[in-house]
């Protein structure tokens, strides 16, 4: 196992310039479109894009759902609902659906249509169940895949492949494409890999059925997740076992995989949502409704040519903008839904938060594994007033309130004073032993000799609401309470008046 993680971290090493995923705090980036938005049933089965950019999702409702990027429009397949879609080598999309399968046909009047295939298929095989997958191979064979047959389409001809003639009471169960190559599980049997002239069988594959996922793995082998047993890889001779972090949380969970933007794995799990991990299968990022989704089951996954990840949803359909460079600390970390943000500080190892409900923090983590219950932020005790500003003053952290201005020490709030509003504070740069701190007039704080901060006075003179401080190179204050009123003030040697 050494030597596949040096392998591993090579390969990485070679995709520096790529874009990186965030661990730390959930995605803020989701769009969910519900059966409202696109006007069709709510469960979707399949996502992809064609060469213009469009998103085409396959829907229950008799129809494939098109989407521009501004408007939903749909395609009709007629008495059936469409369970997959496949974009192929010349941007035609093939289609399957239950009991038909076809592809779509651009028309000078109607544009692109459904044109079945069906009437190729002899009459004894048209009742074959849903097409569950399509895909095409590296000699541009379209494959359309149900539970009984495999359909294989060239050329404008249609050829059937039965099941027992591979595998007697066996079903063909997924289909899967890595590095081009077509693989299949079947029920009882393993799995098997498509050549022009046969299904070949995969030695040491006989027990890894059902088989959830097959993925591209660094630098040339496969990673193949059975559902019962966890992951294996496969280096196109042999097949062994492996052990990851992830193995307890996604056994009998993994519905299916797809690899995002060659450096990252997104599984779509049993129980709801997607685990996105990295090539050394640790969790990157879960995505579930508590992090966005309004439904988290999720039927398939598509990555899109900007590396957005679109879900076809039980009910609905979601983009999520994987590879923001936000990431968000909300609700799901212990705060109110309806909380307000004001500030933050990191300090000492330690992430502080100013809100509407007081003070918060939590120990600044590196990494976040996503299987477990996200670490909380906690209230530090006595701070449980509105807090605006928090700031790093020497030593000590000091952070303004609707009580005061007050000082974190040991998790816990101590006032330096408790009567008034303080909105913001500065340190002065000229006088360290010196801070101003503003609200509906300036206050002047000061450290006596044991380093301990008294309020003194407010400052005389001046009686306007400040939100905003700042002190220049000069020794100026400068403050605003909006953007249109802007105060240059210039304080006494006892900074006790302007």
């Amino acid at each position: 196992m050494r030597y596949l993680v040096i392998a591993i971290l090579l390969f990485i090493s070679q995709l520096a310039g790529a874009q990186i995923l965030k661990n730390i705090g959930v995605i803020p980036f989701v769009n969910n479109y519900t059966a409202e938005d696109y006007r069709a049933e709510k469960q979707n089965f399949s996502v992809i894009q064609d060469d213009r950019g469009l998103i085409y999702v396959a829907n229950i409702d008799e129809a494939i759902l098109v989407y521009d990027g501004s408007q939903w429009s749909k395609i009709s397949v007629p008495n059936t609902p469409v369970i997959s879609l496949c974009k192929s080598y010349d941007n035609t999309i093939y289609v399957g659906a239950k009991n038909d399968l076809g592809f779509l046909e651009h028309t000078p009047v109607h544009g692109l249509v459904y044109k079945s295939l069906k009437p190729l298929i002899p009459e004894e095989q048209r009742v074959f169940g849903k097409v569950w997958q399509v895909d095409y191979t590296k000699d541009s064979t379209i494959v359309y895949l149900s539970s009984l047959y495999l359909f294989f389409y060239k050329n404008g001809k249609l050829r059937s492949l039965y099941i027992d003639s591979v595998a007697p009471k066996s079903l063909f169960l997924r289909m899967f494409k890595v590095n081009g190559d077509l693989y299949f599980s079947l029920k009882y049997k393993g799995i098997y890999k498509y050549t022009p002239d046969s299904l070949v069988f995969v030695e040491g594959s006989r027990n890894l059925w059902p088989s959830m996922a097959m993925l591209p793995y660094p630098p040339n082998q496969i990673l193949i997740f059975s559902f019962f047993d966890g992951f294996f890889l496969y280096d196109g001779k042999r097949i062994k076992k492996i052990e990851t972090p992830i193995d307890d949380f996604l056994l009998k969970n993994v519905y299916r995989a797809i690899p995002v933007s060659d450096r990252y794995y997104a599984f779509a799990l049993v129980r709801g949502g997607v685990l996105i991990t990295d090539l050394m299968l640790r969790p990157i990022q879960y995505l579930d409704v508590n992090s966005g989704l309004y439904n988290d089951k999720v039927q398939n996954l598509f990555v899109d040519k900007d590396d957005n990840l679109w879900l076809a949803l039980d009910n609905g359909i979601a983009s999520v903008y994987l590879f923001s460079p936000f990431t968000l600390f909300d609700h799901n970390y212990g705060f109110k839904k309806s909380t307000k943000t004001f500030s933050a500080l990191l300090c000492r190892d330690t992430l502080y938060i100013a809100n509407s409900d007081g003070l918060y923090a939590r120990k600044w983590y590196n990494y976040e594994d996503k299987t477990k219950p996200l670490q909380p932020f906690v209230q530090i005790q006595n701070a449980n007033t509105k807090t605006y500003t928090i700031r790093k003053v020497d030593d000590a952290i000091l952070a303004s309130s609707d009580l005061g201005l007050y000082q974190v020490r040991n998790g816990r709030a101590y006032f330096i004073t408790n009567d008034r509003t303080v909105r913001n504070f500065i340190q002065l740069q000229s006088n360290p032993d010196i801070i101003i701190g503003v609200s509906n007039s300036l206050l002047l704080f000061k450290r006596d000799k044991k380093g301990q901060w008294h309020f003194v006075q407010n400052v005389k003179n001046f009686s306007y609401p400040i939100r905003y401080i700042a002190e220049d190179t000069s020794g100026f204050i400068w403050g605003s309470e909006s953007t249109y009123e802007v105060y240059k003030i210039y304080l006494n040697e006892d900074y006790d008046s302007v």
